[in-house]
C-alpha cells in the first residue's frame, strides 16, 4: 500500500498591489519666498477659508500660494511675489473690534563664533589673577579673558565666572576634559545662550508671581474697599434718617410752641406783625438754632396778609 501525504490547501489572501512610484508621491510643498505673519486674528478668523474670503474681498491683487499655522499659533501667509507681500502688509480692517496687524519674519541673527566658556564650580574667592595663572601653569591654556558673575543687583561673586581662551582648539580641549585649579577639577560649558535662556525663564516666572500676587492684593484692596464703602454708605444712611427725625420732631415743637404764642384767646386782640416776627424770631433760634433776619420775616408776613395779598394782586 502506497501512502502519498498532501498539504492543506491554506486559503491565499490577496495583499493589495503596493502603490507605485506615482502614487507614493507627497503632495507638493510650496516654498515659501514672500511670508507675511498675521497678529491679532479673532477666534473666527484662525479658519482658512475665512481669511481666504478676508483676502480676497480686501485685496483682491494680491496672490496666495497658501496658508498655514505655526506652532505658537500665528498665522502665516506664503506671497506668491513682492508686489502681493507688500499688499498684505497694508492696513487690515477691524475685524469683529480687532485690528489684526501684518508685518514680516523676524530675522535670526547669526550667533557669532567665540571662544568663551563658562567655568563651574570656582570658588569666588579665587582672584582673576590665580585662576588665569593656574590655567596656563596646569593645563597650558592661554586665557585672553576673566569675568566672574556676580548676584544680580549686589557684587557678591558666585561659584561661575565666564573665560575666553586664545584659540577655539584650547576650548574644545577645556570642553572635553575640564581645567584643573590647585587640585580641584572643574566642568567647563559652551551653553552660555542656554544658562541666559533659562535666567530668563526664571525671570519672567518669578515676574509672573510677583504679578500674581499683585494682581490678588489689588484684588483684595478693591473687595475691602467696596465692603467698607457699603458699610459707609448705610451707616451714613441710618445717621441721615436719624437725622430727619430729629429735625421733624425740632421743627414739630417749633410750630407747636409759635401757634401757642400767636392764637389770641377769645376777645383779645391778635398780635401785630412785629410780634408776630418777633416770636418766630426767637422760637427758630430756639428749637432749630436758626438766626432769621426779623425784616425779612415782617416782609413775609406783610405778603400773607389780607392788606399785603390785596395790594401786590392790584
Amino acid at each position: 500500500m502506497e501512502f502519498k501525504i498532501v498539504t492543506m490547501n491554506k486559503r491565499r489572501r490577496t495583499a493589495p498591489p503596493s502603490p507605485g512610484p506615482e502614487d507614493q508621491r507627497e503632495p507638493p510643498r510650496h516654498h515659501c519666498k514672500f511670508p507675511v505673519i498675521l497678529t491679532g486674528l479673532p477666534a473666527t478668523m484662525k479658519n482658512p477659508i475665512a481669511i481666504r474670503k478676508y483676502i480676497d474681498t480686501n485685496h483682491p491683487t494680491a496672490q496666495v500660494i497658501c496658508t498655514t499655522t505655526s506652532r505658537t499659533g500665528l498665522t502665516i501667509i506664503a506671497a506668491q511675489d513682492e508686489t502681493s507681500q507688500k499688499t498684505l502688509l497694508k492696513d487690515w480692517k477691524p475685524i469683529e473690534g480687532r485690528r489684526p496687524t501684518a508685518r514680516l519674519p523676524k530675522q535670526k541673527m547669526a550667533r557669532p563664533e567665540t571662544n568663551e566658556g563658562v567655568i563651574i564650580g570656582l570658588h569666588p574667592d579665587i582672584t582673576e589673577e590665580d585662576a588665569t595663572e593656574e590655567m596656563d601653569k596646569t593645563n597650558g591654556f592661554v586665557i585672553i579673558s576673566f569675568r566672574r558673575f556676580y548676584r544680580k543687583g549686589t557684587r557678591i561673586p558666585t561659584w561661575k565666572a565666564a573665560i575666553t581662551f586664545a584659540s577655539n582648539e584650547d576650548l574644545q580641549r577645556a570642553l572635553g576634559k575640564g581645567v584643573n585649579i590647585g587640585y580641584q577639577h572643574h566642568r567647563i560649558t559652551d551653553d552660555i545662550q542656554k544658562m541666559h535662556e533659562e535666567a530668563i525663564v526664571k525671570m519672567e516666572e518669578r515676574h509672573q508671581l510677583q504679578l500674581e500676587a499683585l494682581r490678588l492684593q489689588h484684588q483684595a484692596t478693591i473687595e475691602k474697599i467696596e465692603e467698607t464703602n457699603c458699610q459707609l454708605f448705610h451707616q451714613m444712611r441710618e445717621d441721615t434718617i436719624a437725622q430727619l427725625h430729629q429735625l421733624k420732631g425740632q421743627i414739630t415743637h417749633f410750630l407747636g410752641d409759635v401757634l401757642t404764642c400767636l392764637i389770641p384767646e377769645k376777645g383779645d386782640t391778635p398780635p401785630s406783625d412785629y410780634r408776630k416776627a418777633t416770636v418766630i424770631k426767637e422760637k427758630a433760634w430756639t428749637h432749630l438754632g436758626l438766626d432769621i433776619d426779623i425784616s425779612r420775616i415782617k416782609e413775609e408776613l406783610r405778603k400773607k396778609s389780607p392788606r399785603g395779598q390785596k395790594t401786590t394782586s392790584q
